[in-house]
C-alpha cells in the first residue's frame, strides 16, 4: 500500500508514514474527548485504512471523515453504556449477586433450546444473528427464546413472596 497521501490543498504536505498519519488523526480526534478516546479512534482509522484502502493512496479527507465517523460511533457506544445499568444494579442494599453455582443451577433449569440461546448470546457474546446461524433457526426465534429465558431467570430470582 502506498504510504504517500495526496494533498488536497495546493502546497500542503501529505503525511509520508504511519506515525505521521497517526499523529494527525490523534490531533483531530482530541476534540472529541480525552487522549484514550483519541488513541482508540486513531487505531480504528488505521485499521480501516489497511482494510479498505490497501492499494489506493489515502487522502487527508478520507482520514478525517473516517475519524469523525469512528468518533461518532464510539461516543454513541459510551452514551449507551452510561444509560445501561451495570450488572447487579437494582439490587437491594446488602443483597449479594448470585454466585456461580446459583447461576449454573438456574441455567440448568431452563429448557435446552432457551439455555443454548442464552449461553451463545450472553456467555459467548454472539449476536442474535450469529446465534441463529449456529442453531439453524431464525433470528426472531432466537430473540423470542432469549427473551423468554431471561424472563424466566428474573422470575426465579425474585423471592417467592413477590412471585404471586
Amino acid at each position: 500500500m502506498p504510504l504517500e497521501m495526496r494533498a488536497e490543498t495546493p502546497g500542503a504536505e501529505p503525511p509520508t508514514d504511519w506515525k505521521e498519519w497517526h499523529a494527525r488523526v490523534v490531533a483531530f480526534a482530541r476534540r472529541f474527548g480525552d487522549r484514550a478516546l483519541a488513541d482508540d479512534i486513531a487505531q480504528e482509522v488505521c485499521l480501516r485504512v489497511l482494510t479498505y484502502r490497501r492499494d489506493e493512496p489515502v487522502t487527508t479527507g478520507f482520514l478525517i471523515v473516517t475519524a469523525r465517523n469512528v468518533a461518532m460511533r464510539l461516543l454513541a457506544l459510551r452514551r449507551r453504556e452510561a444509560l445501561v445499568p451495570s450488572r447487579g444494579a437494582g439490587r437491594l442494599a446488602g443483597e449479594a449477586a448470585p454466585d456461580r453455582a446459583e447461576v449454573v443451577r438456574r441455567l440448568a433449569s431452563l429448557p435446552d433450546r432457551q439455555r443454548e440461546v442464552v449461553e451463545l448470546t450472553s456467555a459467548r457474546g454472539l449476536t442474535e444473528r450469529q446465534a441463529a446461524l449456529a442453531l439453524r433457526m431464525s433470528r426472531s426465534a432466537v430473540c423470542a427464546r432469549r427473551r423468554s429465558a431471561l424472563l424466566q431467570l428474573r422470575r426465579d430470582e425474585r423471592p417467592r413472596s413477590q412471585r404471586e
